[in-house]
């Protein structure tokens, strides 16, 4: 749970300006709420195993470190897009928590700006 709360303290500190209020922490997870109206559901079993799930009017993404896709280059992380699975260029299982989720918010920001 303490995991939870680090998360949504870098939300509140260094992506203030895109958030619509500060994230809801749940016992298994934190919902980021955009500007936009887009959320992203953040989850965190363990400290490699993570899935980060964004929701927007244009469309939505998943990344996860579900085991399988074996034959990305990226395995076990990997992108959910447009009904493709490709590798993940965003997140790193080698990376921590924080950092995993300050490249998914800059990710989503950039989507963002193209729309």
């Amino acid at each position: 749970m303490m995991l939870h709360h680090r998360l949504s303290e870098v939300c509140e500190k260094e992506f203030s300006d895109i958030l619509d209020g500060k994230p809801q922490i749940f016992y298994d997870g934190i919902k980021v709420k955009f500007l936009d109206g887009s959320e992203l559901m953040v989850r965190y079993s363990s400290m490699k195993e993570y899935s980060f799930h964004w929701t927007g009017v244009e469309g939505e993404f998943r990344i996860d470190t579900a085991p399988i896709y074996r034959e990305l280059d990226t395995f076990p992380n990997h992108i959910h897009e447009r009904g493709d699975v490709t590798r993940d260029e965003v997140t790193s299982p080698d990376k921590d928590p924080e950092e995993n989720l300050r490249r998914v918010i800059r990710y989503i920001a950039e989507k963002l700006e193209e729309d």
